[in-house]
């Protein structure tokens, strides 16, 4: 008798606290945006010889993206060309070249206020871009030891 008094308890019990206590619930959405990252590899000197010169590797472009479509171009100042810092108005005749292939497939040739693809993709990616440049340099070239230009790589999601 005394387990079956004890029974009614706790079911009179479990009845009271379930009419005394309510839940409430709530759903949280969200949504993950396509973005994309760009690093430039760090300044660089290259040799110059005369002559169509080689392709030199100047390190990687850093890329890190979610996005299943993008694209990697690349731009230069001074219509591609490099010039001397301490004389600017010598520049060299040929412009620079680039290429994401050590043996410079699908060269590239800088251009002013034109940039280019250097690399694009069709998946999700945090792989480096190899990155190569050639500098012609012509016996016409005034001699200096400050050449440069500025490279801007710039990344778009398609």
């Amino acid at each position: 008798m005394r387990s079956i008094m004890m029974i009614v308890i706790a079911l009179t019990l479990m009845t009271a606290l379930g009419g005394m206590a309510q839940a409430a619930g709530f759903e949280i959405t969200g949504a993950v945006g396509e973005s994309i990252e760009v690093t430039a590899p760090p300044n660089t000197s290259l040799t110059l010889p005369i002559g169509d010169g080689s392709w030199q590797h100047v390190g990687q472009v850093g890329l890190n993206t979610n996005s299943d479509s993008w694209v990697v171009y690349m731009g230069s100042d001074k219509d591609g060309r490099m010039a001397s810092k301490s004389v600017p108005e010598d520049t060299l005749s040929h412009a620079m070249q680039a290429s994401a292939a050590a043996d410079g497939a699908n060269p590239q040739e800088f251009a002013e206020s034109s940039f280019f693809i250097i690399k694009q993709g069709y998946a999700s990616s945090n792989t480096p871009i190899d990155l190569y440049l050639l500098q012609p340099i012509a016996y016409s070239d005034i001699p200096h030891d400050d050449y440069s230009t500025n490279i801007t790589i710039t990344t778009m999601i398609l």
